[in-house]
């Protein structure tokens, strides 16, 4: 149980098609991985910064031999220091002046996988996840404080490539566009929709 427990922890966010070496189907994978995010769009003018501070977990059952489906749990960090803006996060509060600027993103999602070709090397991917994140900004102007979290609806369609080492481990890139829709505005940031484009990389345990 210890063993299982330490590769799961190292594990990475993946596919997991090492069993294809054999004819007996895997039944499900864990993986856990490091994520790098960028901010893009309008989302970028606001925290111009990449997340190098990132994460990602999931759990995947094999519904055929080419399909998983399972949900995942994801966090990014942002930071970013603009010299000289005005911060204003209602209209009545404006304060001009450098500001620091902190973004945590939570992202919890179902998500479904699709696997192309026979090869045992290598298997390519596709797919979308569907869920939602938990945002918080911390912004420092001046002296003043401010502080906003809330939830928000997600779509992030995914492509990646998984690389068996052996019947129960393998390793995972992948590349994610995620689309989160939050209900009102967000802080200082007058925006109905954030971008991010990201990829990962990690190791993947089968069962």
């Amino acid at each position: 149980m210890k063993k299982f427990l330490f590769i799961l922890v190292i594990t990475a966010l993946s596919a997991g098609f090492a069993g294809a070496q054999t004819k007996k189907l895997p039944r499900l994978y864990f993986t856990a991985a490091w994520s790098v995010a960028l901010p893009v769009f309008d989302y970028n003018e606001y925290i111009p910064s990449v997340s190098v501070n990132g994460a990602a977990f999931q759990i995947q059952f094999f519904l055929q031999e080419n399909i998983t489906a399972g949900v995942s749990f994801g966090w990014n960090t942002y930071y970013a220091e603009v010299p000289d803006a005005l911060y204003s996060p209602s209209p009545e509060i404006a304060v001009s002046g450098k500001s620091y600027r902190y973004l945590n993103a939570m992202p919890l999602k179902a998500s479904v996988n699709y696997f192309f070709g026979t090869n045992p090397k290598y298997k390519p991917y596709a797919g979308l996840g569907l869920g939602a994140t938990y945002m918080t900004e911390h912004a420092v102007v001046q002296q003043s404080n401010f502080w906003d979290a809330q939830w928000g609806l997600l779509a992030a369609p995914e492509i990646g490539m998984f690389i068996p080492l052996s019947n129960h481990l393998g390793i995972h890139f992948s590349a994610t566009y995620t689309i989160n829709i939050h209900l009102r505005n967000f802080g200082q940031m007058q925006l109905k929709s954030l971008h991010t484009a990201g990829v990962a990389a990690g190791i993947s345990y089968l069962l």
